[in-house]
């Protein structure tokens, strides 16, 4: 009686555990002060009580007020026995024009219901800053501005297009976490960016440090497409009191860092679709500058012997608008599919057919002639290139030779039957028949072979249900993934050193431990500073690695932008400090 009673007990416990975690949620918006002067900082805060998996609010943009989103902070709290969870999404917002501005109700989703916050109003005055345009952003961008650009702004469809976005910082002016750039491509296909290469460039008599982040696009519609405007998160450092120019005195405070995000003009660009006149019948679609080549080996053989053509289509342009090229009239051929090798690098391609022909006949005397047709963007025409026809000398098959069955696995033959020895004939007499001994459920093989079903039901129950938390819990996908992706660029960031790239060193590095932190902490990684190690000592680690932490971050800054002394010991330094710090996160989890 008193087991059922017990059972009673926790049955009713888990239903009202139940129904109070299926109340409604509070969604609560604040900020921390709403009257600012231009250039201060706010603090925006949505506040979720009751849940930690609502939908992140989306933010719109808001003249006058520049907004970063810091990320998230969760808490549990148990009060009489009674837990309760919140989450708070925190976003920055620098003020850069005097006004009233309104920040909008934002919705929030959870479990199919709809909250909404209430909007708040925010007063920005001029304070001590004089009332001209420096008061305004528009004013930023001679200091830091941000540029797409192509080498032409006419193409074809399918055309390849160097494509440059380029970040313009003026001397005297530090910034630091520039992040990759983003920009609207309707349209266009994109590959991502390579690493940003760094110049000096003088713009009506000014100096600027020049960060070009270079990218090739292909457009896949005709018309006048637009890209961008393009956009580049970076935080902005001002030190008034060494500055000399009358601008960071008055827009900025003293000393502060300020997320802003650079954007550019809308870039236009006219599409033209491929001419009609002049097209050859042997065109399928590829546009760029190309080279094609044709080797045939055996080309002494046998009837029933393989042949492999290997036709090479290299040069630049849109290597994946090229297809198989067009070959003649196979009849007297048994043909395989071929096997497609593509190989490309920015610009430059290289795909590589693999065609098997097996003669059918000792008349054949050569392979046709093959086609690959292709369209010159710089021209803006059709070109056609033409190799063979190969000669072949193909010799009958041995009479007595028995005919074999051939398969080929990756360009080569392999036999695997002749007939009239590989053939195994039905046996007309049963022979001696005997009695065999106990049952095949007593044999202790056969049963342990039944097991292997349910091992197979096990691990297939076990793996789904570890792919379900990799996809309903982030934080925890993102920190299983953490190491290897650490390693990995850590692996990177030594061939660079070993290479003498201490650049392309520094910058690899301090964007292995962002993304090591963000991951391992659950944070957006693109804002990740100096700055996470006082968030780090409140969870109680280490201060030697706290240290070194701070060693990291600040060597990254001198050695990223200050364009110090650079040599291999410090770059040494520098990697064993971060393989030290993640060795420690890793085994204090």
């Amino acid at each position: 009686m008193y087991i059922k009673l017990f059972i009673g007990f926790l049955v009713l416990l888990t239903t009202i555990n139940y129904l109070a975690l299926a109340e409604d949620i509070q969604v609560i918006a604040s900020v921390d002060r709403k009257v600012v002067r231009v250039a201060d900082v706010i603090t925006f805060t949505i506040r979720i009580l009751g849940s930690q998996s609502a939908s992140v609010p989306d933010l719109p943009d808001i003249e006058g007020l520049q907004t970063k989103y810091v990320g998230p902070r969760t808490q549990i709290s148990i009060i009489n026995n009674k837990s309760s969870l919140s989450v708070s999404h925190v976003y920055r917002m620098v003020a850069v024009k005097t006004g009233t501005y309104t920040i909008p109700s934002l919705s929030i989703q959870h479990e199919g219901k709809t909250y909404r916050t209430r909007a708040i109003n925010v007063q920005v005055t001029a304070g001590s800053a004089p009332q001209d345009k420096a008061t305004t952003a528009e004013e930023l961008k001679r200091y830091i501005r941000l540029v797409i650009n192509t080498e032409s702004k006419t193409a074809y469809v399918n055309e390849s297009i160097p494509l440059k976005i380029s970040l313009y910082i003026r001397r005297g002016v530090e910034v630091e976490n520039i992040r990759y750039p983003t920009f609207p491509s309707v349209g266009f296909s994109v590959i991502p960016f390579e690493d940003a290469v760094r110049r000096r460039a003088s713009v009506d008599g000014i100096l600027y440090m020049v960060y070009d982040f270079p990218t090739i696009i292909s457009p896949v519609n005709s018309g006048e497409l637009t890209l961008g405007p393009a956009g580049i998160d970076c935080d902005l450092v001002v030190n008034s009191s060494q500055s000399r120019d009358p601008f960071f005195d008055s827009f900025f405070d003293r000393r502060a860092r300020y997320s802003l995000t650079v954007k550019s003009e809308a870039y236009n660009i006219t599409v033209k679709p491929l001419p009609e006149a002049g097209k050859p019948d042997s065109f399928n679609g590829a546009v760029g500058q190309f080279e094609f080549n044709l080797v045939a080996k055996p080309v002494s053989l046998k009837v029933g012997e393989p042949i492999t053509l290997t036709m090479t289509v290299k040069g630049v342009g849109n290597i994946d608008t090229v297809k198989m090229p067009v070959m003649g009239d196979l009849t007297d051929f048994k043909v395989y599919d071929p096997q497609v090798n593509t190989q490309k690098s920015g610009n430059k391609g290289e795909k590589i057919f693999e065609q098997v022909l097996i003669p059918r006949t000792a008349r054949v005397s050569e392979i046709p002639a093959v086609k690959f047709s292709y369209f010159d963007p710089s021209p803006g025409i059709y070109k056609t290139l033409i190799k063979g026809p190969i000669a072949i000398d193909v010799a009958p098959s041995e009479e007595d030779q028995p005919f074999e069955i051939i398969e080929f696995t990756q360009g080569k033959a392999v036999k695997r039957e002749v007939l009239g020895k590989d053939i195994v004939y039905i046996k007309d007499k049963p022979g001696t028949i005997s009695h065999r001994e106990g049952y095949l459920y007593n044999n202790t093989g056969f049963i342990l072979v039944q097991l292997i079903p349910l091992l197979g039901l096990g691990f297939a129950l076990f793996y789904q249900k570890r792919r379900e938390r990799f996809t309903s819990d982030k934080a925890y996908a993102r920190q299983y993934h953490a190491p290897k992706k650490a390693r990995k660029g850590l692996e990177q960031a030594q061939k660079f050193m070993e290479l003498g790239k201490y650049q392309d060193f520094c910058s690899r590095i301090f964007r292995t431990m962002q993304e090591y932190l963000g991951d391992r902490f659950n944070l957006p990684f693109a804002g990740i500073t100096i700055e996470i190690v006082d968030e780090l000592r409140q969870q109680g680690i280490s201060e030697d690695i706290l240290d070194k932490l701070s060693f990291f971050f600040q060597s990254c800054d001198v050695m990223r932008f200050a364009q110090s002394d650079i040599d291999m010991e410090k770059a040494r330094e520098m990697l064993n400090t971060a393989k030290e710090v993640i060795e420690y996160l890793e085994s204090n989890k």
